[in-house]
C-alpha cells in the first residue's frame, strides 16, 4: 500500500493494487480513496495496462444523506460512457 499526501490540503490519498480474475481474465484493479472524505477512484485495467472500466466513487457529507444512502459509485467504459450507477447505503 502506498500513502500519498497532497501538498494543496491535509487529506490523506491512499492507493492500493490488487489483481483480480472475472469471467476468466486477470485485471489490475487501482484504488485510490481519500480517508478524509471517503470518495474513491477505481480503474480496471488489462493484462497490456489498457483501461477497462473505472468507478467515481463518492460519499455524500452528513447533510445530503437520505434514510440510508450514503452516497453513489457510478462506473464508465474506457471511452467514458456511464455503465452503472448504484446507490451506497450504510452498512448496518
Amino acid at each position: 500500500m502506498v500513502y500519498l499526501q497532497a501538498c494543496d490540503h491535509s487529506h490523506v490519498l491512499r492507493t492500493h493494487t490488487e489483481e483480480c480474475v472475472r469471467h476468466g481474465l486477470t485485471y489490475r484493479v487501482e484504488t485510490t480513496w481519500d480517508d478524509e472524505t471517503g470518495d474513491a477512484q477505481i480503474r480496471e485495467l488489462d493484462q497490456h495496462g489498457n483501461l477497462v472500466r473505472r468507478c467515481e466513487w463518492s460519499v455524500w457529507p452528513e447533510h445530503e444523506r437520505r434514510d440510508d444512502l450514503i452516497g453513489e459509485a457510478v462506473w464508465f467504459d474506457s471511452r467514458n460512457v456511464e455503465l452503472e450507477r448504484r446507490a451506497l447505503r450504510e452498512r448496518p
